[in-house]
């Protein structure tokens, strides 16, 4: 399979899993409006994305776009508001409509380490407030829930990895594979509504 056509599976109940082949090459207008998906992972080899291909998909999450890709259509991921995170493997950012994400700029956009600055100037990628570089791997430490980025020896906190830890302390590096990683953020919302006795958030 090349191509999924306008509306192919447009409000079809009970897509929960998309599972798309190597072989694609364009994703048609409309094709998965509506469709109840957590997770998206676009295929290598992917070119277009259709106007709406995946509008109001209002269970997705993760969407994971292949360096190939060279045309997104208005409104694509619209009415995707909880999208939380968007990695994009499109060394050269082309431009796109602000339409193309217009519920979900306040997601987390990563990107190829040492293309950050072309993101921040290109349009409608541009809207994004949380951009980071580097391919992103999720690890624990001491408790805590991190993403590190491959490439760019960041770090970001996300969250607790033990529910009932009241101390949380926060260090200027994440050791990963005798990898020292600079921990410069903590995540939206990543200790939102809970209990929290001792904060420590170290000096780098």
């Amino acid at each position: 399979i090349e191509t999924i056509k306008e509306y192919a599976f447009w409000d079809s109940d009970g897509i929960n899993e998309l599972v798309l082949p190597k072989t694609l090459k364009v994703i048609g207008d409309a094709a998965f409006t509506w469709a109840y998906i957590t997770s998206l992972v676009l295929p290598e080899g992917l070119d277009s994305i259709g106007r709406d291909a995946f509008r109001n998909c209002n269970n997705l999450k993760n969407v994971q776009i292949p360096s190939t890709l060279t045309r997104i259509g208005d409104n694509a991921f619209s009415s995707c508001g909880n999208i939380s995170s968007i990695v994009s493997r499109i060394q050269t950012p082309f431009a796109i409509s602000e339409s193309v994400f217009n519920s979900c700029t306040s997601a987390t956009l990563y990107v190829p380490a040492g293309t950050m600055t072309l993101y921040q100037r290109t349009a409608g990628w541009n809207k994004f407030n949380q951009i980071y570089e580097g391919e992103p791997k999720e690890t624990t430490y001491d408790g805590l829930k991190y993403i590190y980025f491959e490439g760019s020896n960041n770090a970001i906190v996300v969250g607790r990895d033990d529910s009932e830890m009241r101390k949380i302390t926060i260090p200027s590096t994440l050791p990963v594979e005798n990898v020292n990683y600079n921990v410069v953020s903590i995540a939206k919302n990543a200790f939102q509504s809970i209990g929290i006795d001792t904060l420590i958030i170290s000096s780098g």
